[in-house]
């Protein structure tokens, strides 16, 4: 389990990236448009939201399997919809 927020964006960077052969680096893509993260991110909590546990609870949620990297525009356009919940689904499920 991460100790803080920071941390957990650092495991979830290294356990999303995919190795491109031609380009001989990692990449991260976000699970709603698809397109390189290429710098800055929110990390989405798509199956427990933070609304939904008490505050003092919250660090149980913020783990690998509950977040996903998406770009901060994606994120504020349609973070609340189902439709981005099942896209971190099946991103978390393929890592």
């Amino acid at each position: 389990m991460a100790t803080d927020r920071t941390e957990l964006k650092r495991i979830v960077l290294r356990e999303h990236n995919t190795w491109d052969t031609t380009l001989r680096r990692a990449l991260v893509y976000c699970p709603w448009c698809g397109e390189e993260i290429t710098d800055g991110f929110d990390l989405h909590e798509y199956l427990v939201k933070r609304s939904a546990v008490p505050r003092d609870k919250q660090d149980l949620i913020m783990v690998l399997e509950n977040v996903a990297p998406v770009h901060h525009q994606c994120h504020m356009q349609k973070g609340q919809t189902k439709e981005m919940g099942l896209k971190c689904y099946d991103a978390v499920a393929h890592i």
